[in-house]
């Protein structure tokens, strides 16, 4: 008998089953290793949703951008039928403002333009 015979031996002696705690240590080092699987893979889970989520943040930017492209600023200068429009008031209403230089105007052709600032 080896040395290690005997060690099992006194071992089992004192009611101890060796081949059972090596079969539970075997058990317990499978499942660490199947959750440090798993936990690799909801890492790698995280990390990719992560990554999508930056992506879709950067895709809500552009599109905030473009929306404010599209916003028109307002126009500084009117024509009549845009003032008319606006105020509400009819072509001799309008000419008598241009007139009194209530309106600030200018005509570019046979069109009158009223600044916007002057109309308030």
């Amino acid at each position: 008998m080896n040395r290690d015979d005997e060690f099992l031996e006194k071992i089992g002696a004192l009611g101890i089953d060796v081949r059972k705690i090596l079969r539970e240590q075997r058990e317990l080092l499978r499942v660490q290793l199947e959750m440090e699987m798993r936990m690799h893979a909801f890492e790698a889970r995280q990390m990719d949703m992560l990554l999508k989520q930056d992506e879709l943040m950067r895709m809500m930017q552009v599109m905030d951008g473009r929306l404010l492209l599209r916003e028109e600023k307002p126009k500084e200068w009117l024509d009549n039928y845009e003032v008319k429009e606006l105020l509400q008031v009819c072509d001799n209403t309008l000419r008598r403002r241009r007139k009194d230089g209530t309106f600030e105007a200018k005509k570019i052709g046979k069109k009158w333009f009223y600044l916007r600032s002057s109309l308030q």
